[in-house]
């Protein structure tokens, strides 16, 4: 093969994966939608999800996550009830409503529910679009940090008394 048919094999190979990369991207679009494996994969990796649909108004909660916050898989309604649910901590929508408002960077929260010990989470939202570039869905997740806080308050403590 000469140098000349290896180039065009090359940018045939590149024009080929970047239509596929597209295709992938679109079909994404409009499925938006999380599958069962990737809420398997962040069940397995330690990551509660939470999901919303803003075009159903609806919130689904990974099986973990409604297990821990004591909530069902599926919340209706959230957009209406934004404000009031944000004002009051104690509103059991509360860690939801934050893991879903967190879109600029990692934002911590820390869960206090009676009869078990404080929980610490790192909280993102992810946003995808339709193809129109509006905001169509909406993936929330929630990294259990707990350990890790943890083991800092007591080295933080350690380092005092050393």
């Amino acid at each position: 093969m000469t140098q000349y048919g290896l180039y065009t094999f090359f940018a045939l190979l590149f024009l080929v994966g970047g239509w596929y990369i597209l295709r992938l991207r679109r079909q994404l679009a409009l499925q938006m939608h999380i599958t069962a494996f990737h809420v398997g994969l962040s069940a397995r990796l330690g990551i509660l999800l939470v999901t919303y649909d803003a075009k159903r108004d609806e919130a689904v909660l990974s099986d973990d996550l409604a297990r821990l916050l004591d909530l069902p898989t599926e919340l209706h309604g959230l957009a209406a009830q934004k404000e009031s649910i944000l004002a009051d901590e104690k509103h059991p929508w509360y860690p939801v409503m934050r893991a879903l408002a967190s879109l600029k960077e990692d934002a911590r929260y820390q869960l206090v529910r009676r009869g078990m010990a404080p929980r610490h989470f790192l909280l993102r939202t992810y946003v995808m679009k339709d193809l129109a570039g509006t905001p169509a869905y909406l993936v929330g997740t929630l990294r259990d940090i707990t350990e890790r806080e943890n083991e800092e308050a007591r080295l933080a403590v350690k380092a005092q008394f050393d």
